[in-house]
């Protein structure tokens, strides 16, 4: 009896690891790559200080008021700040731009958890079977195969459920290609708005610093006109930075839809020469997207 034990534990221990072998070869593919891009692309999603700067103005103007009100009136009139860009965008408008961001947020930490190797994690529903294996009729030398034999066996239980999560994410991704598509594309062009609401700020403050300066004369020594041009140019330094921020902003998010598009074209290839190259692309997507999430950060925080 227990020979006939024995010869059928090996046998499944055989069949076990041919069966991991050719599941892993059919397509349960590590969704890893595909976690971590999706997750900083919702981080990316997930910041919309660019259009809260939009309709900042108002407030950012009042860093003027101690210097304005350090001058001394011309011809009995007070010294006036700089006039800033029109903006014809009102709070709804506003609001459905936000929404947006939060909406493309939301789908890719959907998919990011999706993607997530933890997600589905059967251990402990398993884990119970295998503290009968003491109870088997089998040499030491047989058992110590049996325990050996268990994490191939989880393998077993866990791989149809990584298949299938392989096949709903992919499902997901096709499902939602287009509207992906279009979302990052709406969402690049208001950045673009953005920009040029930026520069026309820019343009706005320096003309304003030129035409004050002309009105209330700098002293007639070199260190004054060192630290003029030393502040004028922190000016275009602080607005150029928030530019090239949104431009980076701008094609990580262009970067979000083509890979989602690459996704929905190439998870249908599973573990091929195909999917390893979308693997890779991830992997840098990835870091474009989180090095331009870091330089629009460092430009909005104030």
């Amino acid at each position: 009896m227990r020979r006939f034990l024995v010869q059928r534990w090996n046998l499944a221990v055989k069949l076990s690891g041919t069966l991991v072998a050719l599941l892993i070869l059919q397509g349960c593919a590590n969704l890893e790559e595909v976690r971590d891009f999706s997750n900083q692309s919702a981080a990316l999603a997930a910041a919309p200080q660019a259009v809260d700067y939009w309709v900042g103005w108002g407030e950012r103007s009042k860093r003027f008021d101690a210097i304005l009100n350090r001058l001394p009136p011309k011809n009995g009139i007070k010294a006036e700040g700089p006039a800033g860009p029109d903006s014809s965008l009102t709070k709804p408008q506003i609001e459905a731009v936000k929404s947006l961001h939060a909406l493309l947020a939301a789908y890719m930490t959907k998919l990011g958890a999706l993607a997530d190797d933890d997600l589905v994690d059967v251990s402990k529903q398993v884990n119970g079977l295998v503290t009968n294996l003491d109870a088997l009729p089998l040499v030491t030398d047989e058992k110590k195969k049996a325990n050996a034999a268990y994490g191939s066996i989880l393998k077993l239980v866990k791989l149809p459920l990584s298949a299938y999560r392989h096949y709903k994410l992919k499902e997901l991704i096709i499902e939602n290609d287009e509207s992906i598509q279009q979302l990052t594309s709406i969402l690049a062009t208001s950045l673009g708005s953005v920009s040029m609401f930026i520069t026309a700020e820019k343009y706005s403050v320096l003309s304003w610093y030129d035409e004050t300066t002309r009105q209330y004369p700098i002293p007639a020594n070199f260190t004054s006109a060192f630290q003029w041009e030393k502040d004028k140019r922190s000016i275009v330094e602080i607005y150029d930075n928030k530019a090239e921020a949104i431009a980076a902003y701008d094609a990580a998010l262009r970067k979000v839809g083509e890979m989602h598009h690459k996704m929905a074209t190439e998870l249908n290839s599973f573990n091929t020469d195909s999917f390893k190259r979308l693997v890779e692309e991830l992997k840098a997507a990835k870091k474009e997207i989180s090095k331009a999430r870091e330089e629009y950060k460092a430009a909005f925080k104030n």
